[in-house]
């Protein structure tokens, strides 16, 4: 048998340059299950519940005050359940940013327009915008 030495490092380098390159990427399910749950947890602690306390109270403070006149316990429990469910809708975004960071290897600056300038940001005078009319 013949053996041939193999350079590992430049076969590592290698994988870990195409692992960037390649779009989109693809996450485990471990790693879909880790951000899952932090999305619950966070939208739980930082939105859900506090959004469902502060208007459970201020809607305890208006019935108490009178003015909510038909109200009961009933109707504080309502509010805060829908006020909970409003808070979990809200983290969505943050949650969806999360899993987007995760996809994409690069920052945003990758996908900014270039507009037709040169190296010191000036306008470049050779790009004249040309007649198009019709005669």
């Amino acid at each position: 048998m013949d053996s041939t030495p193999v350079d590992n490092e430049a076969s590592s380098t290698e994988n870990k340059t195409q692992n960037l390159l390649s779009y989109p990427r693809r996450l485990t399910g471990e790693e879909i299950e880790n951000i899952n749950q932090r999305c619950k947890e966070e939208s739980f602690w930082y939105r859900a519940l506090p959004l469902s306390l502060g208007s459970m109270l201020i809607t305890q403070g208006l019935i108490s005050k009178g003015i909510i006149k038909t109200a009961s316990l009933n109707t504080v429990v309502v509010v805060g359940a829908v006020a909970f469910f409003v808070g979990k809708m809200l983290y969505i975004e943050k949650c969806t940013q999360s899993f987007r960071s995760r996809l994409v290897p690069f920052g945003p600056e990758q996908y900014r327009k270039h507009s037709p300038t040169d190296d010191e940001g000036k306008a470049n005078p050779q790009m004249k915008k040309t007649d198009t009319s019709v005669s």
